[in-house]
């Protein structure tokens, strides 16, 4: 759009020209911001080519609705801010952004190419082959930079993926030793548990054949019901395991629900009284 600006002086009122300009600016300044990642270093400088952006928009639609000066002064006044891409180019290297400098090189020759035109066009310098030559050399090697810059962008990107992706297959190795370290510290320490609950068990039903009194009785009861639910929930833990590999399946048994409660009961009564 801008080199037709240049090229094409005499035809700069035609709206289409006016038209293509701004929507070619509102596209360069997006591709600007994505490409330099100033969102991530510098919201300012970030808001202000969003706002360039927004006045090539409204000379778009100035233009489209019969007001081709406005549509003009847009491109215009945005045209001039592009010698500002230099430092922000700069500034982008100075940030860490790869390709910043190729980026700068390439506006830097845009902005010689367009100033040899005008001034040629203008005729502040010789109409001559010479001068004619730079102009459009100017603009084939901004195309071969930028396209140059777009090459090794989508290479970066892929070196970038294949990086997440190792590091994604390493968190996932990772996190499988350390499923495996946990079922083995489950099982082993299921296991471990089941030695003395077993023994308070073996304990609790000899003491209830000896000539105990009723409370002691009740006390029996309490701490063989109470090994019996221990029991129950280090088994629970050795069907974490089993859950995770699939190899799990389900049990029906029947419940008896007042004997439930009533354990339940028997545990917390004690402790009840004591408090």
């Amino acid at each position: 759009g801008l080199w037709g600006y240049f090229i094409m002086p005499n035809h700069y009122e035609l709206w289409m020209v006016v038209l293509k300009i701004n929507i070619c600016q509102v596209a360069a300044l997006l591709f600007i911001r994505r490409f330099l990642n100033l969102k991530s270093h510098s919201l300012l400088i970030d808001r202000s080519l969003l706002a360039l952006a927004a006045v090539c928009i409204i000379g778009v639609v100035s233009n489209l609705l019969g007001y081709p000066s406005v549509s003009r002064a847009t491109a215009d006044y945005v045209a001039m801010s592009y010698i500002l891409l230099i430092p922000i180019g700069i500034y982008a290297h100075k940030k860490g952004v790869k390709n910043a400098l190729l980026f700068t090189a390439s506006w830097v020759i845009f902005i010689i190419g367009m100033t040899l035109a005008s001034l040629r066009l203008s005729g502040h310098i010789n109409d001559t082959p010479l001068a004619e030559w730079m102009i459009y050399a100017g603009g084939f090697i901004e195309v071969i930079l930028l396209c140059t810059i777009m090459v090794l962008r989508i290479r970066a990107m892929k070196k970038e993926k294949l990086v997440i992706q190792k590091k994604l297959d390493s968190a996932l190795e990772n996190a499988q030793d350390n499923n495996k370290i946990k079922d083995q510290f489950l099982n082993v320490f299921s296991h471990e548990l089941r030695t003395p609950i077993n023994g308070i068990l073996g304990a609790s039903q000899i003491l209830a054949f000896e000539d105990l009194t009723s409370e002691q009785t009740e006390l029996v009861d309490i701490i063989h019901s109470s090994s019996d639910i221990l029991l129950e929930l280090i088994n629970d833990l050795l069907d974490i395991s089993s859950l995770e590999v699939g190899e799990n399946r389900l049990i029906l048994k029947q419940l008896d629900f007042p004997v439930l409660i009533q354990n339940l009961f028997n545990m917390f009564r004690i402790e009840a009284r004591n408090k």
